[in-house]
């Protein structure tokens, strides 16, 4: 595994940064080009969260051609416990529960959906100092290095 790099999060394009540079990373490492681009979407996900309900936070990405680990945390509120328990497995989950599907775009569990399928592991918490913190991690799970179209 290589040496953590860790960056902080305050804007949606910091969260763009951290994608693109993770993105990169991959590609460098001999990552398919397409899971590449679902590491990106993995981790702009969840920054995008620790700024949108956290008002921003700390993302730490350990990156080797075998895994990737990701570690997000903000000073927000924390996670509602709907959300604890659901976990991004709803794909319309706002913080008392599921929502409507008629509501997609204002939900919570996009993101987190988003990163539930992208993500081998995908771990939520509340820091007991407060705040939220979220682990995921994933392999390759394929071998060939093709760009995208």
């Amino acid at each position: 595994m290589s040496r953590p790099t860790s960056w902080r999060v305050r804007t949606r394009l910091e969260c763009l940064g951290v994608s693109a540079s993770l993105r990169a990373g991959a590609l460098e490492l001999a990552w398919p080009a397409a899971e590449a681009e679902e590491l990106a979407l993995l981790v702009a996900e969840l920054t995008a969260n620790a700024v949108k309900h956290g008002g921003g936070g700390r993302c730490v990405v350990a990156l080797s051609s075998q895994s990737v680990e990701l570690l997000v945390e903000d000073d927000g509120p924390g996670f509602s416990q709907a959300v604890l328990a659901d976990a991004g497995r709803s794909w319309a989950l706002g913080p008392d529960g599921p929502r409507p599907t008629r509501e997609p775009f204002s939900s919570l569990g996009g993101g987190l959906g988003c990163a539930r399928r992208f993500a081998d592991l995908l771990e939520l918490e509340n820091r007991s100092e407060g705040g939220a913190r979220v682990r995921a991690s994933r392999r390759p799970r394929t071998t060939t290095n093709t760009e995208p179209r």
